[in-house]
């Protein structure tokens, strides 16, 4: 749920270690070129692209949707990734969808109405690859969007249960954070909410949701992403807006201990190091950090990696307590 598409390139990359094989990016595009036929009521069939955006287009045109079949195995591509994972692949023409999404929700603002209906797709797609497998699997989905809080990005909080932030240790992501709390819960960023405001609060998501009764998601983790280490702890200066951002988290917890997975708020917070050179090549070859081979080709350069095994380390260290 990512115009960029980031996670689909790095997941169906089938480059190697040699620097052979084809980019994730051209992979994506090729998807275009495969197809999912969907049949509207009178069993004629009618294709749509293999990827988010043709499912999004044949749930706006109310077509019957084989779910699975928007599914691509990136195994099949990249000798990197488990065989147990599946991808609906992204697309770089989600906002250009967006805006028909949009313009379907944008019908006066009734309850039960279309907003509704277009705000459940990714959850309607969740719950059908589950109701389509014939065999009983413990399934966990993981949904990649970006910083921006459009349309996609609502479709996907209602599909999720959880929710993942990562911030960086800067006034920016302090600032993001709280419209975040705002846009999705309708959490004040400072003061009272302006009244001259109020007759468009029908058009934000957090009130729509709570006037539909949906049930959001709950943060799970904020993760200060792309942190340096200095000697044996975090730089002062990340340590510093880390804490700016944990304090406002320990207000709102403190208000709103319900939209929070953990209590109380260091149960939350996960520091994440930098790699720097290796992640460059992780994405390169869309190969988990544990795979990484000791010799990646890039270009002219070869790159070795001996600093992977600490950087790993430093990882779990980081992270696998809080999940």
């Amino acid at each position: 749920m990512c115009p960029q598409a980031n996670v689909s390139s790095a997941l169906l990359s089938s480059v190697n270690e040699n620097s052979e094989g084809k980019q994730g990016d051209e992979v994506v595009r090729e998807m275009a070129n495969s197809k999912v036929h969907c049949n509207d009521a009178r069993k004629n069939s009618f294709p749509y692209d293999k990827t988010v955006c043709g499912y999004l287009m044949a749930q706006t045109d109310k077509r019957g949707i084989p779910y699975q079949n928007f599914l691509v195995h990136p195994a099949q591509y990249n000798k990197y990734i488990p065989s147990n994972m599946y991808l609906l692949c992204g697309d770089h023409y989600l906002e250009v969808i967006a805006k028909r999404l949009e313009g379907e929700r944008l019908l006066p603002p009734a309850k039960g109405g279309p907003w509704k209906a277009v705000t459940e797709f990714m959850k309607e797609f969740v719950t059908g690859v589950v109701a389509s497998e014939s065999r009983r699997r413990n399934y966990t989905f993981f949904i990649d969007t970006n910083p921006s809080f459009s349309v996609y990005t609502e479709l996907a909080m209602l599909a999720a249960t959880r929710l993942i932030v990562p911030f960086n240790a800067d006034d920016f992501s302090r600032t993001a954070v709280k419209s975040m709390l705002y846009l999705l819960y309708g959490i004040e960023i400072d003061n009272e909410r302006q009244m001259k405001y109020e007759h468009l609060r029908e058009y934000e998501f957090w009130y729509r949701a709570r006037q539909e009764g949906f049930i959001l998601p709950k943060i799970h983790l904020l993760i200060n992403n792309k942190i340096t280490q200095y000697r044996k702890g975090v730089a002062k200066a990340f340590g510093a807006k880390e804490i700016e951002i944990r304090d406002h988290i320990q207000t709102v917890m403190y208000e709103k201990p319900d939209i929070f997975v953990h209590f109380p708020y260091w149960s939350i917070i996960c520091k994440l190091n930098d790699f720097h050179t290796i992640a460059v090549q992780c994405l390169h070859l869309g190969c988990p950090l544990r795979n990484l081979p000791a010799e990646v080709q890039m270009s002219d350069m070869t790159v070795t990696n001996a600093e992977k095994s600490r950087a790993y380390l430093y990882t779990l260290r980081g992270i696998i307590k809080f999940l």
